[in-house]
């Protein structure tokens, strides 16, 4: 799953910092998503912060599909996956997605207040990042 992931993640990083990339990125969305989507529930936090640094860092690349994808993944009953989420905004966090995440905040932020500990620390992180 590392080696999987760690090309996942050079290849995204590649493509969300070089603008003319970017829409060659976009088709391959739902395809990626369900992947990273299986490995947000890892018991490995490796795994989990490179699935959260692949969706975030893809969220940059086309915010219409992956933002909403992170906030429907904010009431999964596993902390694991909510973590995840919540992490992987910090990722997302640029100038080309500001207005769209602004949006989503506050979804994002009742994690705050989440049941899990682990779930809180995540989103608190990420709001400092903010």
């Amino acid at each position: 799953a590392r080696v999987l992931l760690n090309s996942l993640k050079e290849i995204i990083t590649i493509h969300s910092t070089n603008v003319k990339y970017r829409n060659a990125s976009k088709p391959y969305a739902k395809s990626i998503i369900p992947i990273l989507h299986e490995h947000s529930t890892s018991a490995d936090e490796g795994v989990r912060s490179m699935t959260a640094e692949c969706l975030g860092k893809f969220a940059i690349i086309d915010p219409e599909t992956i933002l909403p994808e992170l906030e429907k993944d904010l009431d999964n009953t596993n902390a694991y996956a909510r973590g995840t989420m919540v992490n992987a905004l910090k990722f997302a966090i640029s100038a080309e997605s500001e207005d769209l995440l602004r949006s989503k905040m506050e979804s994002f932020l009742t994690l705050m207040n989440d049941d899990n500990l682990a779930v809180q620390r995540q989103a608190f992180m990420t709001l400092t990042r903010a």
